[in-house]
Order: C-alpha cells, then sequence, then structure tokens
C-alpha cells in the first residue's frame, strides 16, 4: 500500500526540488566551510574583545581609510560613544576581509555545487526564476545594506527595535564583538553564494568543454 503524502503547502512549493544524493566531495567541502565559519566566527569574537580603544602604528592609516570608504561605518564611527574602538576593530574586519573570504572557499567546489543544486531541480525553469531573479538581486541588496547602510541612524528618537540592537552594538564592546562577528559570517556567507551561482556555470561549462576536447 502506497503512502500517500499529506497536503501541505510548504510540499507544494516544495515539489520541484528532487531528493538526489549528495557527492562526498560536497560533504566534505560542507563539514571544511562549518569547521572554518567557526573558527573565523571566533577569531572575531576574540578580536572584538581584545582590540585596544586607542590604536596606531603602521595599520593606523588603512584602517581610517578603509573606515572612511565604506559608509556603514562610517555612519556607525559618527554617532557611536566609542568611536574610535568601532574604527580600530571594523576597519581591522575590513582590511581582513580578502584573506577571511578567500579562507573560508578555498578548495570550495564551485562547479559541482552548482551542478548538484540544478540537478535537484525538478523544473529548470523554476530553478532559474528563483536564483537569478530572486536569490541573486536579494543577496546582493543585503550586501549593498551592510555596505552602505542606506538609513538615517542618529540618537535622540524613539528607536525601532533594529536601531536598538544597532545602537548596542556601537555602544559596548561585548555586543560589538558578538554583533560584528555575525554580521562579517553574514557578509561572507553571501559573498560564497554569489560566488557559486555566478561562477559555478561557467565552471560546468568550462570543465565539460575540456571533457569533449580530451
Amino acid at each position: 500500500m502506497t503512502r500517500e503524502r499529506p497536503p501541505s503547502f510548504l510540499f507544494e512549493k516544495l515539489e520541484f526540488i528532487k531528493v538526489l544524493p549528495m557527492p562526498q566531495e560536497i560533504e566534505v567541502a560542507n563539514v571544511r566551510a562549518t569547521k572554518r565559519t567557526k573558527q573565523i566566527g571566533l577569531f572575531l569574537l576574540l578580536l572584538g574583545l581584545v582590540m585596544p580603544t586607542e590604536w596606531g602604528g603602521m595599520l593606523g592609516t588603512p584602517i581610517s581609510w578603509v573606515t572612511e570608504v565604506v559608509p556603514s561605518v562610517r555612519k556607525s564611527v559618527g554617532i557611536s560613544p566609542i568611536s574610535t574602538l568601532i574604527q580600530g576593530f571594523f576597519g581591522t574586519i575590513l582590511l581582513l576581509m580578502p584573506m577571511l573570504f578567500a579562507y573560508l572557499v578555498w578548495g570550495d567546489p564551485y562547479g559541482p555545487r552548482f551542478k548538484y543544486a540544478y540537478e535537484k531541480a525538478e523544473s529548470k525553469f523554476s530553478f532559474f526564476v528563483i536564483m537569478y531573479l530572486v536569490g541573486i538581486p536579494l543577496m546582493a541588496f543585503l550586501l549593498y545594506v551592510l555596505f552602505f547602510l542606506p538609513i538615517e541612524v542618529h540618537r535622540g528618537v524613539t528607536p525601532t527595535r533594529a536601531q536598538l540592537i544597532f545602537f548596542l552594538m556601537v555602544s559596548y564592546r561585548i555586543p560589538m564583538a558578538i554583533f560584528g562577528a555575525f554580521l562579517t559570517l553574514g557578509a561572507l556567507s553571501i559573498s560564497w553564494l554569489l560566488t557559486v551561482f555566478l561562477f559555478g556555470p561557467f565552471l560546468c561549462l568550462y570543465k565539460r568543454l575540456m571533457h569533449h576536447g580530451k
């Protein structure tokens, strides 16, 4: 006797997804990425906890420059009662961001990841609509918000819940370290997903062309 699937809005929406065994290459990469994400998060948390209130030296000039270039950090420094610490912490993160991203994604199978996601889709049209017309623009918008912070942030008005969290982050060291680590990991994860779905198709095509060329 066959077991009927219960009617469900979720099942209806996910009907185009097939259940496929995950390739071992991707399973290994997932374990590695999880480990590296935890390591980066711990590093950022410790950095926020031990970052000196007064900083300078060789990194002083590039930190000052990068925090002036990135609007979201510049706005945060402008309203923070611990502006020097905020500038030093987020400026250091911005300088380290390329290395943190490289460490997170080094050796990741972009092509196989895209191929696996593509083959799981029962409807290829739905896959491209959801990923390239909705998913990628949404991820790009989130990065835009993190970089530009396109809202007016100032004290002296009744804040929303999000503004309360923001003011908490830029006012005290421990919230700065915690929320700063989460925001950085979020930006790294979004950048990684964009890399997979923007460059994955080209890597799959290149691999196929190389295979046919042999």
